[in-house]
């Protein structure tokens, strides 16, 4: 899908736990808000869950992701 019509733009309410990056992770991690992480069975997994940003990012706990693309607005 190359439309930017779904996209969800989210800023950050407490910047210091915006991002954090601990032993678990192996991806950038936006606190629990949006984690890219390696689960038990050593596959790439993303998690959301609304914390210290604005918006919820969306429902995709547990699904696995071959891939992921890292923006940043300025």
């Amino acid at each position: 899908n190359n439309s930017i019509d779904n996209y969800i733009l989210s800023r950050v309410k407490d910047e210091k736990n915006a991002i954090y990056n601990g032993i678990r992770f192996s991806g950038p991690t936006f606190n629990s808000d949006l984690e890219l992480y390696k689960d038990f069975s050593n596959e790439l997994s993303i998690g959301c869950t609304k914390c210290y940003y604005e918006k919820h990012i969306g429902e995709v706990n547990g699904l696995y992701v071959e891939e992921f693309e890292v923006f940043q607005i300025m």
